[in-house]
């Protein structure tokens, strides 16, 4: 199937097939266009099953508005049985209300996008524009991040107004990952200050700095194999800044819990939230460095390159030192296994757990193979 199958078997149905959305934005705004999504005005969604069906395979999803995709095409479809006008004041912001014919090329700008798009600003199309969808609060947000833009007076007003809630978690997330890896991201963070729209995994009391850090950690993150938890990591960092570099003040297992459990309310991935939680540990223990244990506890949570990347992001030359100097040669492995603890006389069941970790805890700390095993006859005779 082609794209120009497509649109001559709609107009031969007397359908009007319009790009709409980003792929008609983008290359206004100097960039290239990602995914293409076609509205058609006056066909039914019978005829345009029958065009689908002619040309190949196709799928429809979406509940409050029904979305075809044809499988061999990176397109959206949807049906219109509005007039083009009324269809551009259904949809979030005026940039994002400019069609294009699909079959001559023509812009057609009903209500001002393009001069919102020369005047780098986000505009809603009406009032009710985030009563409609309130997941469009957070879009503004990834935008005004991902095209370096400001958000129009009215608009962020609504914005603030807004609750923004029952909206699916994952329609969240997926906003903020767009936030999270745009090139602007403390533009996004601001407006969400602004909004009181922050993450209660990432709300800070000194929200400028936390601006100026995020705008220094891009460098970093694009240069890390997991940007995005790299980002999170460093986010939450800055937010509870004082608990991450202060020994007094210990990121306890609660704390660690009530992180884990928003992050993973709002991505709904197992995975991430494991990796989340051991760059956090590993930052932690970084900031706190003491000796050369903790550089090989360090190890078993984060390869060496990832830790540089977060010294060098959270601005510790002398932790860079010291990961340089006393990362381990090669990756940590215990001396003692289950099977050689039974054979000095450890009984089986948690005994065989407990010293399984004391003996590796030794071993993180420096001790010789023999010192901890005159430790653990020691105790074996004690008994």
């Amino acid at each position: 199937m082609k794209k120009e199958d497509l649109i001559q078997q709609i107009i031969n149905m007397k359908g009007q097939p319009y790009w709409v959305g980003g792929c008609v934005r983008d290359p206004l705004m100097g960039y290239k266009a990602k995914d293409k999504d076609l509205i058609i005005f006056n066909l039914s969604a019978m005829n345009l099953e029958h065009i689908l069906s002619s040309l190949g395979r196709w799928k429809k999803y979406g509940k409050s508005q029904l979305i075809w995709a044809p499988s061999e095409l990176k397109v959206e479809i949807t049906l219109s049985s509005a007039s083009l006008q009324q269809d551009a004041y259904r949809r979030d912001f005026t940039m994002n209300a400019i069609y294009q014919e699909a079959i001559t090329g023509k812009i057609v700008d009903p209500i001002g996008g393009i001069r919102d798009i020369k005047s780098k600003q986000i505009k809603m199309t009406g009032p009710e524009a985030f009563r409609q969808d309130p997941l469009r609060v957070y879009r503004a947000i990834q935008l005004a991040s991902r095209f370096d833009l400001s958000i129009e007076s009215k608009t962020l007003q609504m914005m603030r107004k807004e609750k923004a809630a029952h909206i699916a978690s994952e329609r969240i997330y997926a906003e903020m990952q767009k936030w999270i890896m745009s090139p602007f991201p403390q533009i996004g963070f601001e407006y969400m200050v602004k909004t009181e729209k922050c993450l209660s995994f990432i709300k800070g009391e000194q929200e400028d700095e936390i601006k100026k850090k995020i705008e220094k950690a891009i460098f970093f993150r694009d240069k890390s194999k997991n940007p995005e938890l790299f980002m999170w990591a460093l986010l939450i960092c800055y937010a509870y800044q004082s608990v991450f570099s202060n020994t007094e003040k210990t990121l306890g297992e609660t704390d660690f819990r009530s992180i884990r459990e928003a992050f993973y309310q709002m991505s709904r991935h197992h995975e991430k939230s494991n990796a989340l939680m051991k760059r956090l540990s590993a930052i932690k223990r970084l900031l706190n460095y003491e000796n050369v244990a903790d550089c090989r506890r360090i190890s078993l949570l984060l390869d060496k390159e990832e830790t540089l990347l977060f010294a060098k992001a959270l601005e510790r030359i002398d932790l860079e030192k010291m990961i340089h100097q006393h990362w381990p040669a090669q990756e940590i492995t215990p001396y003692f296994t289950g099977n050689r603890l039974k054979e000095m006389g450890i009984q089986e069941g948690t005994e065989i757990g407990k010293w399984h970790q004391i003996a590796f805890e030794l071993q993180l700390e420096g001790l010789e193979i023999k010192k901890i095993e005159e430790y653990i006859n020691r105790h074996i005779e004690l008994r």
